[in-house]
């Protein structure tokens, strides 16, 4: 195996990803709550995934 190829191959892929983070980081983070945010009042539509909430999502439930 040629690891003089590889190293600079992973440092590119690792650049991308860094700079991709850095430009739609936020948004992905903004998303991932706005989800979490909508859907921690309502079961799992699988039957067989229904993790344990995080203790900091209750305070988004709406109490009826």
């Amino acid at each position: 195996m040629d690891y003089a190829n590889i190293i600079p191959k992973a440092v590119k892929n690792m650049k991308a990803i860094k700079k991709l983070m850095l430009k739609y980081g936020s948004s992905l983070a903004a998303l991932a709550l706005m989800i979490g945010v909508s859907s921690s009042s309502q079961a799992c539509w699988w039957w067989y995934n229904q993790p344990k909430e995080p203790e900091g999502m209750k305070k988004f439930v709406k109490e009826d």
